[in-house]
């Protein structure tokens, strides 16, 4: 685990390995939020867990089906099992003295456990997805949308309801650089082509689901900018600066505008909001005090670089290994 207190933030993601896949067992989750508590500051763990025999059974119950759509997938993952899962880690992050982020957060259920847990003094993070805004489970796009999550059978329901009342803290975009001939979702009972580049439209649908859900825009900038700061006092203050900032200075948007893949400037040839119409595109991009984007075209030149480390085989966990025996 870290080996410098600098590195403060974990993700553990129990989907991949077959021996505890979306199982999260505690044990491990434990000894793993314990070891990255390495320093007197309080490690952020980002955990993405949940219980396999729930889902196992609804995905059994899926592959009868000779076709689907996108609300059977809808249907293989149970509301109950994001309620048991994610949240409920926040008990065991409390005992290795961890901040618990629990990310995508998109049912009723799951919400209501924030809820218990934040009125009994819990403190974490809870973020939601710009899709879960405006994408439901009977989306036109069809499969491709089909994301690792369940989508929100109504749109907006939970996710306007925790970000209005402050339940849910940010929103992000569970973002995955991919193209269609690599995302290939059908059949819907496998696990193949699960994610999707929400990323490109994330501020437009954030300001356009937002607003027609009624959140007011102080509320989406507040939960866009302060929300996933940090806890720590120096960063609250810059993003409370830019928060009012951007409320000050109104900003500007450009009229309602078509989603199209090609116009997004991105590696991926389609999006989960094509063909919708949404109002708030970004006039500007500004990185480094430089424009870099104006009406959504790139103007600058590229500036980015390869960060080079020299290659070394993966590190085994003695830990990990114990506890997955």
């Amino acid at each position: 685990m870290p080996s410098s207190s600098a590195i403060r933030s974990f993700k553990f993601y129990m989907s991949g390995d077959a021996r505890h896949r979306e199982v999260g067992d505690d044990d491990v989750l434990l000894e793993g939020f314990r070891k990255s508590r390495r320093s007197d500051r309080t490690p952020w763990c980002a955990c993405i867990a949940r219980p396999a025999p729930l889902i196992d059974r609804a995905r059994a119950e899926l592959t009868r089906k000779k076709e689907g759509t996108l609300a059977d997938w809808e249907d293989a993952h149970p509301a109950v099992a994001e309620a048991l899962g994610d949240p409920d880690r926040g008990y065991l992050a409390k005992l290795a003295g961890a901040h618990l982020y629990v990310v995508h957060l998109s049912s009723h259920q799951g919400l209501e456990v924030v809820r218990a847990a934040r009125r009994s003094g819990a403190r974490f993070t809870v973020e939601t997805t710009t899709p879960y805004l405006g994408i439901n489970s009977h989306d036109p796009n069809g499969l491709l949308v089909k994301m690792c999550r369940r989508c929100a059978p109504r749109a907006s329901g939970s996710a306007v309801e925790g970000l209005l009342e402050g339940s849910i803290n940010t929103v992000g975009t569970d973002n995955t650089s991919r193209v269609r001939a690599t995302k290939r979702p059908e059949p819907v009972c496998t696990a193949r082509g699960r994610a999707c580049p929400p990323s490109g439209t994330h501020l437009p649908a954030l300001l356009h689901y937002g607003r027609l859900r009624g959140i007011p825009l102080d509320v989406l900038v507040e939960r866009a900018t302060r929300g996933p700061a940090g806890s720590t006092a120096s960063i609250r203050r810059r993003a409370r600066s830019r928060s009012l900032r951007c409320r000050s200075r109104g900003g500007r948007s450009r009229a309602r505008g078509v989603v199209r893949a090609e116009d997004l400037q991105g590696m991926s040839d389609f999006s989960p909001f094509e063909g919708k119409t949404l109002r708030g595109w970004p006039v500007v991009t500004i990185k480094g005090g430089t424009i870099i984007a104006r009406d959504g075209k790139i103007v600058a030149k590229a500036n980015g670089r390869y960060l080079v480390r020299k290659p070394a085989p993966a590190r085994q966990l003695e830990w990990f290994g114990r506890a997955t025996a």
